[in-house]
C-alpha cells in the first residue's frame, strides 16, 4: 500500500477520519452544522517542560510527487501569481514560495534527472533547536466554507490562544491572534478561516507546497501580534497554526516529504503521531492587503541578521475533541533495509562518492545538528570544528552522512559568496570526497541544506 493511500482511507464524515491504533488519542469524527453557531471545538494543549522546537532557516528537500521532475515540472506557483490581483499578486510575485516553487529556485542532481533541494533558505528546513514553551489553543470551527465575496474577516470561526515560547537565545515570545480571516488573504481555501479534519499543503492547493501533504486535525489563519520580551514588535502579522499528523522524522528532526508519509511510530519524532505548528511568515496585513514585512525576532543568525520568520513546533501536545480507524500497512524492516542498501549517492564535479580514505586531510561526519570532527585527532569529537588551512595547499576532505538527512559540503567567503559546493546526498552511511586548493578568501564551511546548525570556521594560522 502506498503511504499516501493510508491517510485517504477513513471517511465516516465529510471531513474524513483517522485513528485506530495509529492515531489512538485524537477525535473520532468531525461534524458541524451549517448555521454558523454549532460546530467543532478542538482544544490543543502542551504544558511547560515538554518538547518545543524552534525551526531555523535552511534548504528544503524537493518532493518529486509534489514538484515533478526537470522534464515534467509542476507546482511552479505561476498559476497563483497569474490569477491573483492587487496587493496579493504583488506579494506572490515577491514570495512565490508561499504557493509554489519557481523553476529557477530548484537544484537538480548531476544528470539533471531529478530535483534535489531549493536554492534558497526558508522556514521549511530540517534544522531546529529545542526551546521552552507552552500552548493552549482551541480551534472553533463554525462554518466549513469560505464566502466568495465580502470582507476576509466576515466569518463565525474563531480561536482561543495562549502561545508562549523562547528562542534559542532565551528571549521570550508570545503570540496573539486578533482576527481569523479567509480569502483573499490567503489566496486559497480556508474553510472559513478555521478548518478541522482537513488536508493541507503539498498537493492540496491550500498552503505552501514546501510543506508536505498532511492531515490536519485543526488549522487556522489569522492576523495578530508578535510580542518579544514584553514588547509588541509586529502588529497585524499573518499567523498560521495547524495541528497535524507528525511530519518530523526520528533522529534528525528532518521534515518529511510526501513520499515518506505517513511516518510509523518508529519513524516519527519522539514516537509521537501528531504535533502543532505555528508559522508567522514575513507578511503583514494592511488596509490595502498583504504586504511583505519581516518578523522582528530577537534571535540573531550567523549572518548577523535577525531571523525574519517564526516557525515553532509543540511536539508533545494533547488533543481534546475528536479520531478514527484504519491501521497503516508499512514496509517491513527487511524491505526498507534492502532499499537503502541498493541506493547510491550521486555527485557534482566538486565531489565524488567513495569509501572514507585513510589518507584524507580531514574526515567529518554530517548530521542535521552539526558536523562531527573525526580526524585528524585535533578535531576528533568536536562539533563544527575549525579547519586550519594554508593558502595554496591542496586538501582532501571526506565526510560521511551519519543520519540519512539531505546534506552537502560547501565553502563560502567572508560575504557569504559560494566558493565550492558539492551535490546533496541523502543516504545514511554514504561518503563524499572533496578535493580543493585552499584560498585566503575561504571563511567558513557548511551544509547548504542546514546552514545554521552545520557550519564551521576556516582559519589560516600564521607560522
Amino acid at each position: 500500500m502506498d503511504r499516501r493511500t493510508f491517510l485517504g482511507l477513513g471517511g465516516t464524515t465529510a471531513f474524513g477520519a483517522l485513528g485506530g491504533n495509529y492515531f489512538p488519542d485524537v477525535p473520532v469524527e468531525f461534524r458541524q452544522a451549517d448555521d454558523g453557531q454549532t460546530g467543532v471545538d478542538l482544544r490543543v494543549q502542551q504544558e511547560p517542560g515538554k518538547t518545543v522546537n524552534w525551526v531555523l532557516p535552511g534548504k528544503r528537500q524537493i518532493s518529486e510527487y509534489v514538484f515533478g521532475t526537470p522534464d515534467y515540472p509542476i507546482n511552479t506557483g505561476r498559476h497563483w501569481v497569474n490569477v491573483a490581483e492587487g496587493p496579493v499578486a504583488d506579494l506572490l510575485r515577491e514570495q512565490t514560495y508561499q504557493v509554489g516553487l519557481p523553476l529557477d529556485k530548484r537544484r537538480t542532481n548531476a544528470d539533471e534527472s531529478a530535483y534535489t533541494v531549493t536554492t534558497f533558505n526558508s522556514a521549511f528546513s530540517d534544522s531546529a533547536r529545542t526551546v521552552d514553551g507552552r500552548l493552549d489553543l482551541t480551534y472553533k470551527d463554525r462554518r466549513p466554507y469560505d464566502i466568495p465575496a465580502g470582507s476576509p474577516t466576515e466569518t463565525p470561526d474563531d480561536v482561543d490562544l495562549d502561545a508562549r515560547f523562547t528562542d534559542p537565545a532565551g528571549n521570550q515570545y508570545r503570540l496573539e491572534i486578533k482576527q481569523v480571516f479567509q480569502p483573499p488573504i490567503p489566496p486559497w481555501n480556508t474553510g472559513g478561516g478555521v478548518v478541522t479534519g482537513s488536508w493541507l499543503h503539498g498537493v492540496t492547493g491550500t498552503g505552501t507546497p514546501l510543506m508536505p501533504t498532511q492531515f490536519a486535525y485543526g488549522a487556522c489563519w489569522g492576523v495578530g501580534n508578535v510580542i518579544v520580551n514584553g514588547e509588541v514588535v509586529n502588529r497585524r502579522q499573518v499567523v498560521h497554526f495547524m495541528t497535524t499528523q507528525m511530519i518530523r522524522k526520528a533522529g534528525n528532526y528532518a521534515l518529511a516529504i510526501d513520499e515518506e508519509l505517513p511516518l510509523s511510530p518508529d519513524e516519527a519524532y519522539l514516537g509521537n503521531l501528531h504535533h502543532t505548528h505555528v508559522l508567522v511568515p514575513p507578511i503583514k496585513v494592511t488596509q490595502r492587503g498583504p504586504e511583505p514585512e519581516p518578523v522582528h525576532t530577537a534571535f540573531e543568525l550567523p549572518t548577523g541578521r535577525p531571523q525574519p520568520f517564526l516557525h515553532v513546533m509543540w511536539d508533545e501536545e494533547t488533543i481534546e475533541g475528536a479520531t478514527v480507524a484504519v491501521s497503516p500497512d508499512f514496509p517491513d524492516a527487511a524491505t526498507t533495509t534492502q532499499a537503502a542498501e541498493t541506493t547510491t549517492a550521486t555527485t557534482t564535479q566538486a565531489g565524488t562518492t567513495q569509501a572514507v580514505a585513510p589518507d584524507a586531510d580531514f574526515v567529518l561526519g554530517g548530521r542535521v545538528d552539526g558536523w562531527r570532527g573525526i580526524s585528524p585527532d585535533s578535531i576528533d569529537g568536536e562539533t563544527n570544528p575549525t579547519l586550519n588551512l594554508q593558502p595554496g595547499t591542496e586538501y582532501t576532505l571526506v565526510w560521511k552522512n551519519l543520519d540519512g538527512g539531505p546534506h552537502n559540503f560547501a565553502i563560502v567567503g567572508e560575504q557569504g559568496s559560494t566558493l565550492l559546493s558539492t551535490e546533496v546526498i541523502s543516504e545514511q552511511g554514504a561518503t563524499q570526497t572533496v578535493e580543493f586548493t585552499a584560498e585566503s578568501a575561504m571563511a567558513e564551511y557548511l551544509c547548504e541544506v542546514h546552514p545554521i546548525s552545520m557550519r564551521g570556521d576556516i582559519a589560516f594560522p600564521s607560522g
